[in-house]
């Protein structure tokens, strides 16, 4: 197709898209921003890798990689492109796909757009992609194959019988891509190759070696093999040949070629390393050197081969005395200025009749301070003349504790101390040596050895969701631990060696019987306030959403159910668990009509009333004691009869007991978890509001990350020395500024577990931080992921101004309960306490956490005292309505008490408050105090 007819086909593409859209919107444009966002390839994450062929003597390419974007699986999609240009000199454009170009009309602008100049090759991963471009678009890049481009596809691809339907094969593999598993095609001017991308490891069920060391040499040739394929489909392979070939040496000359397979390492000393070349080159003379890789031992240092002249020659290596293993030779030609005119990678391995294995531990974790014992197998007719070394070893091989055995038995026992400086993560070797002290052969553990490292004594930074990217899942948690995250939240039950590797501890996400929290819907009276649902079965006893459950107080059958969720859990524990969350968005509600349950009620009744008396006054009922107590209906779980009637004390004292209830029960999952780990933090996240009955969850759980942050105000006032607490943040896709504004808030707040959710809010598609949010928060955070989190969140005291608020649970009951709305609310979900939007709920149509169009709904007075506070350059902390009634305050450490909408208020509190104005201290309260008692009976 002649040129002027390329334009034509791409103009008249560009007029059929510009027909049906107007001008593009606000919406749109930030819409183009998330599309380049999401395409962008300059991220700050550099894997180990080889620079093949950068700078190359045949000049830059350009190459257009066409791939999938899957919603929600299309973490590191695009980090195939990245890995290629750090090793190749490529200037690469991105194309993501999903059911169409990624971003709808922006997407195909963008496409065109990008098309208008040809490229030199066209990638297209996975299967399936190329057919989702406009068939225009289709048929314009397979032209411009016709008239010279490249194009390569995954060998797994598909495609290629479509694609390549008019193609003619290639017979014999190209001298420019030796030894390679890969097919290549001619289609009029162009070439089409099938090649390895992606490919040639695996995370999930990698071999002990690969846990210990990584798979950067095998992803690093695998990508050798991905750019010699672009760079023969675009028709700029090297223009010089290298060679290299395992041959015979006698006196220095060469005798054969020999590549024996694999090579006696008994006869390495009788054989080297034959190189020759042949062809072109841009310069002379050329500068040659070579290396020896190898997974366990890394790369040998470069050696010179000297300054030759000339296009063709050769140059013999003698091969060094090497332990068995698989082994690449890798040779490289470049000029004086730098850049690669040629090069080969040779694989070769070396084998011997003598091996250790069978190594065993006898147990595969233990606690600093603890041995590491097994034992090992030894094969050889040589044992006399052997040692057998066993090492602990981290991660890059460096030894951390070593055994050595003269004259080794067939097997072999072993221990060796560890300590609280070791890392996490150890491999453990056993290498057997030759009477001069070289290593023969090696053997690893089946599985890493494991020191839990817990991080509780630290600031967290906590990032939620498993990741779908399976060929870069240890890129992925490398690239999280650089941007300082510490834990992560796994949404299945298995661990994974690539986050032990990174030096990652682990939230395990329980099982623990609880249901989902429901919310009232748009539109309803009560819009974004929690039901409080509470679904029992047939026999009125608890059941979770989807079956399951049980009565919380039903004693032993409770504990049992527990221990089994927490069996699943197990094997986190030897990987280092920094809290057992009980799950994601619960109620923190709970109760049924279970006798044993009932009991519990009667029980926490007479705590809180004291006499059957006190509770008849409240209620308005003649019980003749508290064993005769009962609910207004046989099946009236939450005491709604009591609150159509209008009695509150009785419908009130369900609801409290139900939050108490929940508190108990996460005390006693803790509980639970430390039979298994004794210094196991337990806990909750995903939810949490200033409603709650925080106190009860504070005095029974160790961990909380929540969603609201003026919730942590509270926790943060109250929780003991070394208890975690922040807030969840991310959620990129609603705000870009919304995960960094959050963090920041979190942190200042007192925040030493944050949490961010989720993975793929937090990193793009090539693997760096995304900049819509992420970037942003590893960016600033970087001071307080280095030292300044731990300092000031773990290790210092928040300090305050002598102010004291005080958080009422009743209170925040009865703002909604009582029939009056003019004082306002205790609202339920609140992220940004700084916003205008909060103090002022109900009246924006688009927050969707007004509870109705009701003119007498207010705001939330405890947001309001947090802002007017702080706008006076004051701290404060909180005391809640529990701790005045057991006598937990300090009153000679405040001048001020404030009273945000303390609407219900106890005799003990009030007395409490009495007694501190009466010793000085001033109260504010901004409405009459105590207009309800502590059960919300009305003054």
């Amino acid at each position: 197709m002649p040129a002027n007819r390329l334009q034509h086909t791409l103009l008249t593409f560009i007029l059929i898209l510009a027909s049906g859209s107007a001008a593009v919107t606000a919406a749109e444009e930030k819409h183009i921003d998330v599309v380049e966002a999401f395409s962008a390839l300059d991220v700050p994450f550099e894997s180990p890798h080889t620079d093949w062929a950068q700078p190359y003597a045949g000049g830059r390419i350009r190459v257009l990689f066409i791939t999938g974007k899957v919603p929600k699986t299309m973490l590191g999609v695009t980090r195939y492109v990245v890995e290629t240009r750090q090793r190749y000199d490529i200037d690469a454009d991105v194309v993501l796909m999903a059911g169409g170009a990624f971003g709808g009309s922006v997407g195909e602008e963008r496409l065109v757009r990008l098309l208008e100049t040809p490229y030199d090759c066209y990638v297209v991963k996975p299967r399936g992609v190329f057919e989702q471009m406009p068939e225009q678009l289709q048929r314009l890049v397979m032209q411009r194959v016709r008239d010279g481009a490249g194009m390569v596809l995954p060998t797994d691809n598909e495609d290629v019988k479509r694609i390549f339907e008019d193609a003619a094969a290639v017979e014999s593999l190209p001298a420019a891509l030796p030894g390679q598993s890969i097919e290549a095609y001619t289609l009029g001017k162009g070439r089409l190759a099938r090649a390895p991308i992606d490919q040639g490891w695996k995370i999930n069920g990698a071999p002990p070696v690969d846990q210990i060391f990584g798979v950067d040499l095998k992803r690093d040739l695998s990508y050798e093999a991905t750019g010699r394929a672009i760079l023969w489909a675009a028709g700029r392979e090297p223009k010089l040949r290298v060679s290299a070939h395992v041959s015979e040496n006698a006196d220095n000359n060469l005798v054969g070629h020999v590549d024996p397979e694999p090579i006696a390492r008994g006869k390495l000393s009788q054989l080297g390393i034959a190189v020759s070349w042949s062809g072109t080159s841009s310069a002379s003379p050329l500068k040659w050197r070579a290396r020896f890789l190898n997974q366990e031992q890394g790369p040998t240092p470069w050696q010179s081969l000297g300054t030759m002249h000339g296009a063709k020659g050769g140059k013999y290596l003698s091969l060094p005395i090497l332990p068995s293993g698989d082994y690449w030779f890798h040779v490289e030609a470049r000029s004086e200025r730098g850049v690669v005119e040629g090069w080969t990678v040779k694989p070769f391995t070396v084998a011997t009749d003598e091996k250790v294995a069978e190594l065993k531990l006898l147990r595969e974790w233990g606690e600093a301070g603890s041995l590491i014992e097994g034992s090992v197998q030894v094969h050889s007719p040589h044992r006399a003349d052997r040692t057998l070394r066993v090492q602990a070893i981290d991660r890059y091989g460096r030894v951390l504790a070593r055994r050595g055995f003269p004259a080794p038995q067939a097997q072999v026992s072993f221990a060796m101390p560890t300590a609280s400086w070791m890392p996490g993560y150890i491999g453990v070797q056993a290498t057997l040596l030759d009477s001069g002290g070289e290593p023969i052969c090696s053997t690893y553990a089946p599985t890493a050895y494991s020191i839990p490292k817990k991080k509780q004594d630290q600031w967290n930074f906590v990032m939620w969701g498993r990741m779908h990217a399976h060929q870069s899942l240890d890129i992925i948690e490398e690239m999280l631990a650089r941007c300082g995250v510490t834990a992560r939240i796994e949404t299945t039950s298995q661990s994974w060696w690539q986050m032990n590797r990174a030096g990652m501890s682990y939230v395990a996400y329980c099982e623990a019987g609880l249901d989902r929290q429901h919310w009232f819907p748009g539109g309803t009276p009560k819009a974004g306030w929690r039901r409080d649902s509470i679904k029992l079965d047939e026999n009125g006893v608890f059941q979770k959403q989807g079956g399951g459950g049980g009565c919380w107080n039903d004693e032993p059958a409770v504990d049992d159910r527990i221990r089994e969720w927490l069996k699943r859990e197990t094997d986190y524990r030897q990987h280092g668990v920094l809290a057992y969350s009980m799950g994601d968005e619960k109620e923190f509600v709970g109760s049924c009509l279970h006798p044993s349950c009932i009991n519990k009620y009667r029980s926490y009744l007479q705590e809180q009333y004291g006499t059957i008396d006190a509770l008849n006054e409240s209620w308005t009922t003649s019980f003749g004691s508290f064993d005769d107590v009962t609910l207004s209906k046989p099946d009236d779980n939450y005491e709604y009869t009591a609150l159509a009637e209008g009695n509150l004390p009785r419908h009130y004292d369900r609801v409290a007991f139900q939050s108490w209830n929940f508190g108990k029960y996460a005390g006693r999952f803790r509980r639970t978890a430390r039979e298994k780990d004794p210094h196991a933090f337990a806990g909750v996240e995903g939810a949490g509001w200033i409603m709650d009955d925080v106190d009860i969850i504070v005095r029974n759980t160790d961990w909380w990350i929540l969603y609201g942050i003026p919730t942590t105000e509270i926790v943060r006032s109250i929780a003991p020395r070394g208890y975690l607490i922040g807030h969840w943040t991310g959620y990129s896709d609603q705000n870009p500024k919304y995960p960094v504004s959050d963090f920041w808030l979190s942190f200042l707040r007192g925040g030493n577990s944050i949490g961010y959710w989720h993975t793929y809010n937090f990193l793009g598609p090539a693997l760096g931080p995304a900049p819509l949010g992420g970037g942003e928060v590893a960016e600033t955070g970087r001071v307080v992921f280095d030292g300044l989190g731990t300092l000031l969140n773990v290790k210092s005291n928040m300090q305050h101004d002598g102010i004291v608020m005080l958080h009422s649970f009743a209170s925040g009951k009865a703002s909604y309960l009582e029939p009056s709305l003019e004082y306002g609310i205790y609202s339920g979900w609140s992220t940004n306490s700084e916003g205008d939007k909060w103090l002022k709920m109900g009246e924006n149509e688009d927050d969707h956490w007004k509870t109705s169009k009701d003119p007498k709904h207010g705001g939330c007075n405890n947001f309001v005292w947090h802002r007017t506070i702080r706008a006076t350059g004051l701290q404060f902390e909180y005391v809640t309505d529990r701790m005045l009634r057991r006598g937990e305050f300090a009153p000679e450490n405040y001048k001020v008490m404030i009273l945000p909408q303390c609407e219900a208020l106890g005799p003990k509190e009030v007395a409490a408050i009495r007694q501190f104005a009466e010793n000085g201290g001033t109260v504010i309260a901004d409405i009459r105090p105590a207009i309800f008692d502590g059960h919300l009976k009305m003054r």
